[in-house]
């Protein structure tokens, strides 16, 4: 198998949203398929699925344990080596914690949060959540109080 990108319509979400929890194969029935577009892309699959009003969505029977993460190296995401126009999947060590900010970003206020992420060795990448997830992480962090996040 493969990781490829898949939408659904607000309407057809809470249906939907159910069905598909993180981590449980499913099989998936009566989708379209289209382009992904060009940018903000999270896989680098050339289609993505459109779950559609009669997508039917059962239980499968496959068994796999793979997480399908497209892990980068620090000093690869350093050097730019990877397309930009895909997100990509990085695990590190959440160093130099800035403050929650309100700031006005477009006409609207809207949560940021600075950080860095630290690997084993030592490097470092600058990161800025905005909104849910610049609150989640705040949260996250301040609950683990001195553990490692």
């Amino acid at each position: 198998g493969s990781k490829i990108h898949a939408s659904c319509k607000k309407t057809y979400w809470d249906k939907i949203a159910k069905k598909v929890p993180v981590g449980v194969w499913r099989n998936i029935e009566n989708f379209s398929v289209t382009n992904p577009g060009a940018t903000y892309r999270p896989t680098n699959h050339q289609y993505k699925l459109n779950f559609i009003y009669g997508t039917d969505i059962t239980p499968s029977t496959l068994q796999n344990d793979s997480m399908f993460l497209s892990l980068v190296d620090f000093q690869t995401i350093q050097q730019g080596v990877e397309d930009e126009n895909i997100f990509i999947d990085v695990i590190g060590e959440v160093t130099d914690l800035g403050g929650l900010e309100t700031v006005l970003c477009s006409g609207k206020q809207r949560k940021k949060i600075e950080f860095s992420l630290t690997d084993l060795v030592g490097r470092r990448i600058a990161c800025c959540l905005w909104g849910k997830f610049a609150e989640s992480i705040h949260a996250n962090c301040t609950a683990a109080g001195e553990e490692t996040v």
